[in-house]
């Protein structure tokens, strides 16, 4: 449990270091906070969530796990133990809208027996120790 909190915490210094200036650009020097706190809830969490989603479709698609979970030594896995399939890993990661978002992601990880989020959940995958190979 601890190396996947870990893991979420390195993978969100890697968003935030292109992100922040951007944020910094639009909401501070150009005063776009307004516009920001006038856009609905949805669209507000959309624009948050998708630097997160594309860092973890682009580092799946071409390293089967963020550089957090590979630093921490975690990988993620179908249910079945094999290597996870596309569909399964944009199912995942699509469902971030809702773990990260409208529902808390991190209490299904603590309360579900495989440690699992909603995204792996429905997706039927699971992330695992690389020592569990």
């Amino acid at each position: 449990m601890f190396r996947r909190l870990a893991a979420i915490l390195i993978d969100s210094i890697i968003i935030l270091l292109p992100v922040t200036p951007i944020f910094i650009y639009f909401v501070v020097i150009h005063n776009h906070m307004d516009d920001l706190l006038g856009m609905n809830d949805i669209l507000r969490i959309l624009i948050f969530i998708s630097p997160i989603i594309i860092y973890q479709i682009l580092c799946e698609l071409l390293f089967k796990r963020s550089f957090g979970k590979m630093i921490m030594g975690l990988r993620i896995v179908s249910l079945d133990g094999g290597e996870i399939k596309l569909w399964q890993m944009l199912l995942r990661n699509v469902m971030r809208i809702l773990d990260h978002g409208l529902f808390p992601g991190i209490f299904l990880i603590l309360i579900t027996k495989k440690r699992q989020r909603l995204g792996d959940l429905l997706a039927g995958t699971v992330v695992v120790s690389d020592d569990n190979k």
